[in-house]
């Protein structure tokens, strides 16, 4: 708290008697720092901004690559899908002439030995 006596300030903390240069002055300096301390905030703040943005785009882009891969994916998923299912014909295919031939043998071995 400041007292004003006759053209001078007093402060009651310290007791110090202050003119009113040295009032403006400690003011302006104040005003100074607190001027410098938002352009700092502003500085970092547009860091910041700047940084998210950046972000943002590399999610945009990392999305958009794994819908490709999706997309890449399906008709691949589509063909294993078709191949696993000849693969399995066909091993039945195998397995019934398989037991054919066995069967043809064994009666082939009998007409010999007959």
């Amino acid at each position: 708290m400041n007292i004003n006596n006759s053209g001078a300030t007093t402060s009651i903390k310290g007791k110090i008697p202050m003119d009113e240069n040295e009032e403006e002055e400690i003011w302006r300096k104040y005003q100074a720092r607190e001027e410098e301390i938002e352009r700092k905030k502003m500085v970092v703040k547009e860091k910041v901004q700047q940084r998210l943005g950046y972000a943002e785009e590399a999610t945009r882009s990392l999305t958009q690559t794994l819908e490709e891969l999706e997309i890449m994916g399906d008709p691949m998923r589509k063909e294993v899908g078709m191949l696993r299912k000849k693969i399995d014909m066909a091993n039945r295919d195998i397995k019934s002439l398989s037991q054919s031939c066995q069967k043809k043998e064994k009666e082939y071995k009998e007409i010999l030995e007959a």
